[in-house]
């Protein structure tokens, strides 16, 4: 799409002196001239954008008078207030009734540590923050914990169930899908137990409760739902953003309520888009001037969604509508520069690995001109 728009711009805005700034550009990269016929690149342009882009150039001729917002280094930004929707969804508002319970907030952390001749080496590290009754009460944070995977022991990670060993290479290769897997397994097992300890609490993780391919039998997310209701406590999911474009549309409604705390059950609505969710989808605003976030209730009993919502607004504090506990355990477990560079010293002293001269191809092929990248961050 950013080509589409560059060509269709550069038809309409070039003017005399950006011809010049064009044709200048071959002595500025020093490209070597020759008396070689070239194609004629104006034609080849021309029929490229007559053949495949007509239909777009029409489009963007309509956007005169849109509300937008430009996108900012591939961040999932959107409008204060919510973007206008045509969709009915019915607001409601629930109650904070004084009920201490225990809340255990957590969230995890993975990095690439290192490649090495026959597999790659990651640091991982999962954390907790405890509330109850307004209050910060302890906290827990284990690792980092240092992964090494290579194709004799990355089967053991993954467990039993995938036997494709097309899978276990594709974990070796894919460096987002190696550090996917290895905080879905802490965060599941952490998980696991805080339901096993945990009577009539409530556990809070960052994201949507959703099936993961890297769920093993004994811990995965039916299981952990399963024994969360055995013991009278509730799993929820609050996502900090959402790349779903209907979900930030639809949460305009509840901006424009002047009122909090106040929900919406938008779970018909959204069920058939999003595969795999294992909770009840909600759009709750917890404090007047806080934003809006999608919360996944692994209960679908709906009497006893404003008693969750109820407690988590009663027992924790909130920073610009988000709870507190959350961001902290976010803090806790996430890497710094230091820490990344202290496990890289250990692995060097204590383990006596050889570390060898590397150079990145990416700045040999294309040279030093400094020019930023949008490119970079996009793939995840």
């Amino acid at each position: 799409m950013f080509i589409v728009v560059q060509f269709i711009i550069a038809q309409h805005l070039l003017t005399p002196s950006c011809v010049i700034l064009l044709n200048n550009m071959g002595k500025q990269l020093n490209l070597p001239l020759t008396d070689k016929v070239l194609p004629d690149t104006s034609s080849i342009a021309e029929a490229i954008t007559d053949k495949l882009f007509s239909k777009v150039r029409s489009c963007v001729l309509k956007l005169t008078g849109k509300r937008l917002i430009f996108n900012a280094e591939n961040y999932n930004m959107r409008p204060v207030g919510g973007w206008p929707s045509n969709e009915v969804i019915e607001v409601r508002e629930f109650p904070t009734n004084s009920q201490p319970a225990v809340l255990s907030a957590l969230d995890s952390s993975c990095i690439h540590i290192a490649d090495v001749e026959d597999g790659v080496i990651y640091a991982a590290r999962v954390a907790s923050v405890f509330f109850y009754d307004h209050k910060p009460q302890n906290h827990m944070r284990i690792g980092p914990i240092i992964f090494y995977l290579n194709e004799q022991n990355v089967g053991d990670l993954i467990g039993e169930g995938y036997e494709d060993d097309r899978f276990s290479r594709l974990v070796l290769l894919e460096d987002s899908m190696a550090q996917a897997m290895i905080r879905v397994r802490l965060e599941r097992s952490f998980v696991m137990e805080l339901v096993r300890s945990l009577s009539e609490g409530v556990i809070m993780i960052d994201g949507s409760l959703r099936n993961s391919i890297f769920d093993i039998e004994g811990s995965s997310l039916l299981d952990i739902l399963n024994l969360a209701k055995k013991n009278r406590n509730e799993v929820i999911g609050i996502s900090k953003s959402s790349r779903h474009r209907i979900l930030n549309r639809i949460s305009g409604e509840l901006y424009s309520c002047g009122k909090s705390p106040i929900y919406s059950d938008i779970h018909r609505l959204i069920c058939p888009i999003f595969r795999g969710v294992k909770g009840r989808i909600l759009l709750v605003k917890f404090t007047d001037d806080g934003l809006v976030f999608r919360v996944d209730i692994g209960n679908f009993e709906p009497d006893t969604f404003e008693d969750t919502l109820s407690r988590v607004r009663y027992n924790d504090c909130f920073f610009g509508g988000y709870p507190e506990s959350l961001r902290l355990a976010h803090h806790l477990s996430i890497f710094t520069r230091s820490e990344d560079t202290s496990i890289k010293s250990y692995l060097s002293k204590k383990v006596g690995i050889v570390e060898v001269p590397a150079e990145d191809p990416r700045k040999i092929a294309l040279g030093s001109l400094k020019i930023g990248s949008l490119r970079k961050g996009v793939l995840r």
